[in-house]
């Protein structure tokens, strides 16, 4: 396989030129810190992607100059290229906050519970632009790894779970698979057939222990036409994201087809062609 489509692409600052520091919290990033990122991590993404989906946490670019310089880039310099804005779900504009995005392009909106801090009490209002965002036809991005001090007062899955019983139009992404929450992923995959699983981060994490057979059920019991790859990238690279995921799917025997499935047929024939 010479390139894959990666659905979780981000591109993070970094501290005085140190590559070794990056800025976990994408939240206040400008256009020009996000155009000299791009330069950097350019020529490794072309290297092995043929496209992909890149997340932006920093809502605010929304409404910066230069905005459509970056992304018309990204566009030009890929075969299939999809854009995710996270949603501020607690300001009383945030349909605008769709809009906008919609008006530079975005396919999908998200929500990251451990950085936006979504207890039970916000579900309602998330769940109310995400009604708007299906009604745009915008898929559904949830950040569902799985740990941190607040993995319990933040609980993603139980948001995705909430969200799918109002949600059935468009795609629920469940980004890195929920980590070590894996079959319950699963299990409200098996009954929502509008979600999928994402790859990213929690297989290399979890590399090595007894978690790797749980991935492999899982995704072979919900079916590869529900998986999709992505890496994290630059927080994994790209070498090792691919490496690791052809290695796993090796041991596992998944067959060629479900392998190309996931890595690019996925999304390129569902997400990309909306």
């Amino acid at each position: 396989m010479e390139k894959v489509f990666d659905f979780n692409i981000h591109l993070p600052h970094f501290y005085l030129n140190d590559w070794n520091h990056l800025v976990y919290d994408e939240s206040d990033y400008t256009i020009e810190q996000l155009k000299k990122n791009y330069e950097h991590f350019a020529v490794e993404l072309k290297e092995y992607v043929c496209g992909g989906n890149f997340m932006f946490l920093n809502e605010s670019i929304l409404f910066q100059e230069g905005i459509h310089g970056i992304l018309s880039k990204l566009k030009n310099d890929f075969e299939s290229c999809l854009f995710t804005f996270i949603i501020d779900f607690r300001r009383d504009d945030c349909e605008s906050l769709v809009e906008k995005a919609i008006e530079h392009g975005a396919a999908g909106i998200k929500f990251h519970s451990y950085l936006q801090k979504i207890c039970f009490e916000d579900f309602e209002n998330v769940l109310r632009i995400t009604k708007y965002a299906e009604q745009k036809n915008l898929f559904v991005c949830i950040d569902t790894s799985y740990g941190t001090s607040g993995m319990y007062k933040y609980d993603n899955l139980k948001l995705a779970a909430f969200l799918s019983e109002f949600i059935n139009d468009v795609p629920i992404v469940l980004l890195h698979s929920a980590g070590i929450r894996i079959f319950e992923a699963m299990l409200l995959a098996d009954c929502k057939k509008n979600i999928y699983l994402e790859t990213s981060f929690s297989l290399p994490y979890l590399l090595g222990s007894s978690l790797e057979n749980d991935f492999a059920f899982a995704y072979k019991k919900i079916g590869a036409d529900r998986i999709l790859y992505g890496s994290d990238f630059p927080y994994i690279s790209q070498r090792d994201s691919m490496n690791i995921m052809m290695t796993f799917f090796e041991k596992y025997n998944f067959s060629n087809t479900d392998v190309e499935n996931i890595m690019i047929n996925n999304a390129l024939n569902f997400f990309c062609k909306k």
